[in-house]
Formats: structure tokens, sequence, C-alpha cells
């Protein structure tokens, strides 16, 4: 096996601290092999910073179509020239989308602050 002989150093905040040293504890580890099984063995993806503005960039955009296309809808049923039904229908499909543009968000860690 290869001598571990690199060191690395990072700061937390208490209630960042606190977590991490619940984490440890209940994994039954120790502080350097949770590390490693974590960095080494876990299969999540870090998002550079730059690809989740874009993201969010057209997430926006969507939010802002999503937004025309629901008063479109809601101008189409005062005119009659959707029925009441249909509306509704439409307007559940909407909020589906909308409510996957916040999951999508949150497991991106990023939450709009009007949500």
């Amino acid at each position: 096996m290869k001598s571990k002989s690199r060191v690395f150093h990072f700061r937390l905040t208490e209630d960042e601290a606190e977590k991490f040293e619940q984490q440890i504890l209940e994994s039954g580890y120790t502080a350097s092999s949770f590390f490693r099984e974590v960095i080494l063995k876990n299969k999540t993806q870090v998002v550079k910073k730059e690809d989740a503005i874009k993201v969010i960039y057209h997430l926006n955009k969507m939010g802002n179509n999503l937004n025309q296309i629901a008063h479109g809808i809601n101008k189409a049923f005062f005119e009659s020239i959707v029925t009441e039904d249909l509306m509704e229908k439409y307007l559940r499909q909407l909020n589906t989308v909308q409510n996957q543009q916040r999951q999508f968000l949150d497991l991106l860690g990023i939450r709009n602050k009007k949500d």
C-alpha cells in the first residue's frame, strides 16, 4: 500500500463542522477514511460554477416563457376561446413543469429568492 503523505486543509463554519463531525461519527470511519470514501468513491459530480450559471439563465428564460404561456391561456379562457377544463389542464401541466424546474434547482443547491 502506498504511503499517505499528502495533507489537505480546509475551513468550515461551526455549523458545517458540527454536521461534518456528526456524519463522520455516524459513518464509523476516521475523518481521513471518511474523506477518502466520499471524495474518491462518491459518484457525485461537481458542476462548474460557469455551467451552473448557464443552466440558471436558461431556466429563467424557460420560466419567462411559461409565464407568457400561462398568460395566453388565461386570456384565451376569459375571451371564451378555451373551456375551463382545458384551461385547468394546461395550467396543471405548466405547474408540473415549474415544479420540475424547482426540483432541478434544488438538486443544484440553488433557489430563486422569490420561491
